[in-house]
């Protein structure tokens, strides 16, 4: 009777079908509930990466204040000027910034 058990499990090899079903559905649940959580990322992403460019073009509108004694009229000015790269856009919607430079104090609207 012994090799009767023996026989029978060592001849089985592989996964049958239905162990196969349900680790496909518990995976096919798992990405169910995770790919909705990972959404919103890129938003928040797309927002603080403007942010932060804006904080870059304050500072390039600093430093060419520092340079030249007045604030610059607008964005393409830093870049005629070198003090950016190239003319920043925004990551949420594609539009530009804009620069504005009222008493003494320079603001970056993204």
């Amino acid at each position: 009777m012994l090799t009767f058990f023996n026989r029978r499990l060592h001849n089985r090899k592989g996964f049958t079908l239905i162990e196969l079903i349900v680790v496909i559905a518990i995976l096919g649940i798992l990405i169910a509930i995770a790919v909705p959580r990972l959404g919103g990322f890129t938003d928040t992403a797309e927002k603080n990466a403007d942010e932060a460019t804006a904080r870059v073009i304050e500072g390039a509108a600093a430093m060419y204040y520092a340079d030249q004694g007045d604030w610059p009229a607008d964005i393409a000015t830093l870049v005629t000027e070198k003090y950016l790269d190239k003319t920043p856009v925004r990551q949420q919607d594609g539009g530009v910034f804009d620069l504005s430079a009222t008493d003494g104090q320079v603001t970056v609207t993204p």
